[in-house]
């Protein structure tokens, strides 16, 4: 997280290009995790007015992502350990004319906040890879849905090798602020599915997404769009894609 620190602006600048910039290989990188997310979030509270329901965005850095909830009438508490991020984030929302809560703690550990947000659904989008400790923050997942909303996950699948060259690749042309070493935690699907399994949760759904598709955005996003649903069901039995998802609601009693 020091490293975050240092490089904060970087980050942020990155994260900015990723969303917004002109490369469609990135913006789809980006846009079609938090887009999946939002489809199912969407689609699990269909029955629910919007502006009832808060989300917890762990691991919210500098709050594009969450600008996207927000945006849709969602309710949006961001957590961070990095404070210039949180700040960031603060920020860009007020600018925006969004409604956000943003607070600067370590998920990894115990903070009497967590209890404060009552949360009806926790989004951790490609955050869990840079946590030292994933157990514990899936632990302390349920103090932010005390009545046991769904968690949606997504982060990069390091049980491909293929991603993990793929990520060399793009520190070495400097084209991200040295995420190989911002990625302390690497699992496959199956560990993330055990951690959640022994922290009480249920996995309604995992599987992992994006292979092709990224590199057929380079030619037409409307193609990589029509590749991308196609992959979501067939790299659900072939754990082979280069992100990974879990949706997970806390068991009864646990």
């Amino acid at each position: 997280m020091e490293e975050f620190a240092k490089n904060f602006e970087r980050v942020i600048e990155f994260e900015l290009r990723g969303f917004f910039g002109k490369n469609k290989l990135q913006k789809f990188w980006r846009l079609a995790r938090t887009s999946y997310v939002l489809y199912n979030l969407l689609k699990r509270c269909a029955k629910q007015k919007k502006g009832e329901i808060r989300i917890c965005d762990v691991g919210c850095g500098p709050g594009i992502v969450s600008s996207f909830f927000a945006m849709r009438g969602f309710q949006v508490v961001g957590i961070d350990i990095v404070e210039q991020l949180v700040s960031f984030a603060e920020r860009y929302f007020a600018r925006r004319g969004l409604r956000g809560r943003f607070i600067a703690a370590d998920i990894t550990k115990h903070d009497p906040a967590f209890g404060s947000i009552n949360a009806n659904a926790i989004i951790c989008i490609d955050a869990i890879e840079h946590f030292s400790n994933p157990r514990k923050s899936i632990q302390n997942f349920k103090a932010i849905i005390p009545d046991g909303g769904p968690v949606f996950l997504t982060t990069p699948n390091f049980g491909n090798p293929l991603f993990t060259l793929i990520e060399r690749s793009w520190d070495v042309v400097g084209k991200t602020p040295g995420w190989g070493h911002l990625h302390v935690t690497r699992l496959g699907l199956r560990q993330y599915e055990q951690l959640f399994e022994s922290a009480g949760f249920k996995i309604e759904e995992a599987g992992t997404f994006m292979l092709a598709s990224p590199f057929v955005a380079m030619f037409s996003s409307k193609l990589a769009r029509v590749v991308s649903k196609a992959e979501q069901y067939l790299l659900r039995r072939i754990p082979l894609g280069f992100m990974l998802y879990v949706t997970a609601t806390l068991e009864e009693g646990k």
